[in-house]
């Protein structure tokens, strides 16, 4: 489920002559501090999504499977309550780093969650 890469990427701030003028290893301003986050849950969501993936391919029996995909789809669902949660009574900037940075601790802990269970397998 990509739907919230898709989502966050299409917001304004995004825009690619934004993003292009961002250093992401230096200080940066409310502006820059968004980009960069937005761009590390992205990052965090790739690589969650190529992973979850390989834990699917190596799922031989079909219901379990589909009992993989159906967790899945509700622990993302849950991902974004608990950021929105979070981000609940902030403005502005702070409310899209509180958000972003719960997407993405939250997207971490998932991937390692899915590389112990691509390795146990």
């Amino acid at each position: 489920d990509t739907t919230d890469v898709a989502r966050l990427r299409k917001l304004s701030y995004m825009k690619l002559e934004y993003v292009e003028r961002v250093n992401c290893d230096e200080a940066f301003d409310n502006l820059s501090a968004r980009i960069c986050s937005n761009l590390a849950f992205q990052r965090a969501d790739a690589e969650m999504n190529e992973l979850y993936v390989q834990y699917l391919e190596q799922i031989e029996n079909d219901s379990i499977r589909q009992a993989e995909v159906n967790y899945h789809m509700d622990w993302v669902d849950h991902r974004r309550r608990l950021s929105h949660e979070a981000a609940d009574g902030y403005r502005g900037h702070m409310l899209g780093l509180i958000y972003l940075g719960h997407m993405t601790r939250l997207t971490e802990m998932r991937i390692e969650e899915l590389k112990y269970l691509v390795r146990s397998e």
